[in-house]
């Protein structure tokens, strides 16, 4: 049995070499695919976080503009009630103005009107 064995590992040896042979090439081969992959992602990862930096300063910018844009807005309708009210006032003053004048110059047309009556 060990000389069939002696006898025939030349000829076993041959092809298994071969296998072994390529089996080496194809890790080989995975091996630079994988690192190849390896270097892509942390490619891509330093991209995403720089996309990722780049919006939160973006959104920080929004962010910022909107509170801007609040506190100006908020700043016009304050003036705007404060204008209204000081005009309503404005207006009520007038209106109470020209009623007080109305009011005399009828109690002086009824005073009159009541010498007239009076002297005739």
């Amino acid at each position: 049995m060990v000389a069939v064995k002696k006898l025939l590992r030349p000829l076993v040896r041959a092809p298994q070499a071969d296998l072994w042979d390529r089996q080496r090439i194809f890790n080989l081969v995975l091996l630079s695919h994988l690192e190849g992959l390896h270097e892509r992602f942390d490619e891509l990862g330093r991209d995403l976080q720089a996309v990722q930096t780049e919006i939160v300063g973006d959104l920080r910018s929004v962010q910022s503009d909107y509170i801007r844009d609040v506190g100006e807005l908020r700043d016009r309708v304050e003036f705007l009630e404060s204008f209204m009210r000081e005009g309503l006032q404005e207006l009520t003053r007038h209106n109470d103005a020209l009623f007080t004048r109305v009011d005399q110059k009828l109690d002086r047309f009824r005073r009159e009107t009541r010498e007239l009556k009076d002297r005739t």
